[in-house]
């Protein structure tokens, strides 16, 4: 069978879904690439060192466990588990002073420097979480296979109609 007959065999139906997904793929990889400039002007910003202000546990209420779980699971005295942290910093960028929170997902050191535009001082990273687009990257490649799998897997039907005859 030809490459033209089999795609002339596939339904429909299946060509517009695999078409969504591979769209879908297409969009996070055009807001994966259009991120990376951004997040390279970032390597390239000035670090300061930040005050912790304030650390707020982010707890799971739905998953109380009063034995502890297992040893890679922090839970809080209740029997919580603890989904992350959120972290609130203060840093001086040019003798004015900043506040920003952050969610972590390990708790925070004693302290944390931030890596911030130097032309608007508010937008600020924590040095050691920079942002990265990798996950878009990762997203785009998961619809993309599976638009593709879609596109060209077996019809089930075609296969028991070619057994049979």
């Amino acid at each position: 069978m030809t490459f033209k007959e089999r795609i002339g065999n596939i339904p429909k139906n299946r060509i517009i879904a695999a078409l969504v997904l591979i769209l879908i793929a297409v969009f996070f990889l055009t807001i994966s690439i259009s991120c990376q400039a951004h997040f390279k002007a970032v390597e390239e910003y000035p670090k300061t060192d930040a005050e912790i202000t304030q650390v707020f546990e982010q707890i799971d209420y739905n998953d109380k466990n009063i034995l502890g779980g297992s040893s890679f699971e922090k839970r809080n005295d209740q029997g919580y588990l603890i989904t992350g942290y959120t972290v609130h910093v203060k840093y001086v960028v040019d003798g004015q002073t900043y506040s920003r929170a952050f969610d972590m997902s390990s708790p925070p050191g004693e302290s944390e420097a931030v890596i911030y535009n130097p032309q608007k001082p508010r937008e600020a990273y924590l040095a050691s979480d920079p942002p990265t687009s990798a996950d878009y990257y990762i997203i785009a490649a998961i619809f993309g296979v599976i638009g593709v799998v879609v596109l060209f897997l077996g019809d089930p039907e075609t296969k028991r109609k070619n057994s049979k005859g």
